[in-house]
């Protein structure tokens, strides 16, 4: 059929008419309506919508993307606003629509009608923290246009029974399903098997169920670039090689996370994949020798994870790693001296604490990493001097660790450092008896660590000018004197435990997540804690000071608080019925000081209890059975030497977990039930851990939990 020239100009009028504001009025609406849907917009990212006349071109709105030729809005970039509302069907008025990025923002539900945007390529729904318990909608299988999906990391957002829908997006390159629940999808194999073209492939701690054996021999994309199975339950080698023996394109695998069990013979197959660049293997329980790790990419490849394993073997092949960036092998067990590490020009991180390395850390030729900006070597046996020299190259380096060795750290008193650091470890390097004065150079500390170093100084004044620090540990030495006065900004964590401090504790010490000052000469008050309550406060450890007083009833505000110990002080009177009011409370320590009253009864309310010490004081009345009712976690109970009475409560066998129990030296009477038998009297470390640039070690004694026990007369810790 042919169109006149006449009919032609006619219509070319018509869409100058429509789009003579530079926005077609039906999209500008159907905008507006989106706008309108919107309850809660933390920025005003959507002010400069429709504000006033000014406003009618759409296309200069935030966030929109209009095509250059025909004027039809073609994108939606409205990520990381932190919008709050409905996500308006009134998208379907955009026909042109391709592009949409609603990521990080609070939309509680994706909905159905999205499968209907037609023309879609790109889709992310990543980061919406309100997507609880939502389904993911099957009719996205119906936008066969589709190469991006982005639904990761989105609150327990889930797919309901089959992943079928998925393989109908033929088109697809890109696939993040990131912490999106799998765990009752059994045919996610299979579907996403049959994305051809796909590239990347994110399914990150999903909670994959092992495919039917069936399925160990079907084909999957070629061109796949990127796998994430980062804490994927994948246990099962047959999967992996489904994916890697056909992966000729590979350049970034992360099986992180896994229960991965394995020797030499189970990581042949990296010997394929001749294009990697970033392999991460780390946190499963490998056993390989590391000589025998044979990388036909070890020319190419730029990070490799191989942490929290249980490798073995030295580092000697190291030297052929020239293109290596990111070096990450902590908590195994490689020994041996370190290679020489001058070809490793472009390393920026390098962490190999928690090893049995041994020799001298600067004969490795370290110094000549000049890009290095993370160096954890702590917690081997190295050994040998470090000057102003050694660290003369690294003017980049971010976080320091040398924690646990059998370094000597020759220092000048007035040597200013290259480096701004954020993380320093020094633990158990004798750098005593004085505070190095260096530590006032680095404003931009938020971590330090410098416990058992034989320091009998005071504090410093410099320490209340870093204004950054989060992490402070100063324990284990014998530092006298009075508690600085930490920065106001400080919100984290302090340990001065195990020192000679003395006086009382500062006010702006309220405001802390954990603070340990157990083992000092401390008195006063600790009612300076109700002046300012911290209901992030976590833990909190006063214990073996010489504090005299009630405990003050603002305890029981602090709903997060999981361990108090209060232990060997002189507190007195009842033990305040607040304290049972935290149903998050793990341990409780009030041994050996003078409280009296009953038990308090309070205490059936923290159900997450396993430690429970009340020993050594003036404590009366009988045990009540609530203990073995409610505490059924309990692993440690100590009632000793108080003057309890009555007869033991055959509830008391209710406590399935018990492996300490001590009731000695009470007034109890009665028989002992039959249960006891079968307690076990064996000691469990309760170790929370926390981790900050690696600093584990350094932190973990902040969390190590203790009990005083009688044992044949002699009360020991």
């Amino acid at each position: 059929m042919r169109i006149s020239g006449s009919y032609l100009q006619w219509l070319l009028f018509l869409l100058i008419i429509q789009y003579s504001n530079g926005c077609f009025e039906n999209e500008r609406n159907a905008l507006l309506s989106f706008k309108h849907s919107i309850t809660f917009d933390a920025f005003n990212s959507l002010s400069s919508w429709g504000g006033s006349r000014d406003d009618d071109d759409c296309c200069k709105w935030k966030g929109i993307g209009c095509d250059n030729t025909t004027g039809h809005v073609v994108a939606l970039h409205l990520g990381s606003q932190d919008l709050q509302g409905e996500i308006s069907p009134s998208l379907l008025h955009l026909p042109f629509l391709n592009f949409l990025d609603l990521s990080f923002n609070e939309f509680d539900t994706i909905p159905s009608f999205i499968g209907s945007l037609n023309n879609s390529v790109h889709l992310d729904f990543s980061h919406n923290t309100y997507l609880f318990g939502n389904v993911v909608p099957p009719h996205l299988g119906n936008i066969s246009t589709l190469k991006y999906l982005h639904l990761g990391n989105s609150l327990e957002l889930k797919v309901v029974d089959t992943l079928e829908w998925i393989s109908h997006l033929s088109s697809l390159e890109y696939l993040n399903m990131d912490s999106v629940d799998l765990h009752s999808v059994s045919d996610w194999l299979q579907s996403i098997s049959k994305l051809s073209l796909l590239r990347t492939l994110s399914l990150s701690s999903c909670s994959l169920p092992s495919p039917p054996s069936s399925l160990l021999h079907i084909n999957s994309s070629s061109f796949l670039q990127h796998l994430s199975l980062q804490y994927g339950n994948i246990a099962t080698f047959p999967l992996l090689n489904l994916w890697l023996n056909q992966s000729y394109f590979l350049q970034y695998l992360d099986l992180s996370g896994n229960v991965l069990v394995g020797g030499d013979k189970d990581i042949k197959f990296l010997r394929h994949l001749d294009k990697l660049k970033i392999l991460d293997l780390s946190s499963n329980s490998f056993s390989f020798n590391f000589s025998q790790l044979i990388l036909s990419c070890e020319k190419l490849i730029e990070i490799l994870r191989l942490n929290d394993n249980k490798i073995v073997g030295s580092l000697d092949d190291t030297i052929e790693f020239n293109s290596i960036r990111e070096l990450k092998l902590e908590n195994n067990q490689l020994s041996g001296s370190l290679p020489d590490m001058s070809t490793m020009l472009s390393l920026q991180i390098l962490a190999i604490g928690n090893n049995h390395f041994h020799g001298n850390l600067m004969g490795s030729n370290i110094g000549h990493l000049s890009n290095l900006k993370f160096l954890d070597v702590s917690s081997n046996s190295l050994n040998g001097a470090i000057s102003e020299i050694s660290f003369s190259n690294f003017s980049k380096l971010d976080v320091l660790i040398l924690s646990d060795n059998s370094l000597t750290l020759n220092l000048d008193t007035h040597w200013i450092p290259p480096f701004q650091l954020r993380g320093l470890g020094l633990r158990s390097c004798e750098l005593g008896p004085k505070f190095p004065n260096w530590l006032h150079t680095q404003t931009k500390l938020d971590t330090l660590d410098v416990s058992n170093n034989g320091i009998s100084d005071l504090f410093p004044q410099w320490i209340t000018n870093l204004s950054n620090l989060r992490y402070l540990i100063a324990s284990q030495n014998r530092i006298r004197g009075k508690l600085p006065n930490i920065p106001s900004t400080f919100n984290l964590l302090v340990d001065f435990s195990n020192n000679l401090l003395e006086g009382p504790i500062p006010n702006n010490y309220s405001g802390l997540f954990t603070l340990n000052l157990s083992k000092n000469k401390l008195s006063g008050t600790i009612s300076f804690l109700c002046t300012n309550i911290s209901v992030w406060l976590c833990q909190l450890d006063l214990s073996n000071n010489f504090f005299t007083e009630k405990i003050p009833e603002c305890l029981g505000k602090f709903k997060y608080l999981y361990s108090l110990n209060l232990a060997n002080n002189n507190f007195f009177g009842e033990i305040p019925l607040s304290i049972g009011h935290s149903d998050t409370m793990e341990s409780l320590h009030l041994r050996n000081n003078r409280f009296y009253g009953e038990f308090p009864v309070s205490l059936q309310n923290c159900t997450s209890l396993l430690v429970l010490d009340l020993g050594n004081n003036y404590l009366t009345g009988g045990i009540p059975a609530s203990i073995g009712e409610s505490l059924k976690e309990l692993k440690i109970l100590c009632l000793d030497s108080n003057e309890l009475k009555g007869s033991i409560p055959i509830n008391i066998c209710q406590l399935q977990s018990i492996q300490i129990m001590d009731l000695s030296s009470n007034h109890l009477s009665g028989s002992i039930p039959t249960c006891f038998n079968s307690l076990m009297t064996k000691y469990d470390e309760w170790m929370p851990s926390m981790e900050t640039y690696g600093i584990v070690d350094s932190l973990e004694e902040v969390f190590f939990d203790y009990e005083w026990l009688m044992w044949k007369g002699i009360e020991v810790e």
